[in-house]
């Protein structure tokens, strides 16, 4: 699934729910680049399709804190409240 790619995230979502929670090399889930770039919309698909805005990857960071570093502070904060950005 590319980035962006809300179709696609949409098929996995009905396909392999659980897919959204596999994670890369780097620890990331669908759910952190998503954040990581501000796309609210697929955001709210994968976490309204049973996402874990809980994981981290392999530094430590969740999907809200990659919002928050990226500068998508609402969307950070819907993810995450307390994760302070």
């Amino acid at each position: 699934m590319r980035d962006g790619d809300l179709a696609g995230a949409r098929r996995l979502a009905a396909e392999a729910p659980d897919r959204l929670d596999a994670a890369g090399s780097d620890g990331r889930t669908p759910l952190m680049p998503a954040a990581s770039v501000g796309t609210d919309e697929m955001v709210a698909l994968m976490l309204e399709s049973g996402a874990d805005a809980a994981r981290r990857d392999v530094e430590g960071r969740t999907a809200a804190e990659l919002a928050f570093q990226s500068g998508h502070t609402d969307l950070g904060q819907r993810l995450g409240p307390g994760c302070g950005g």
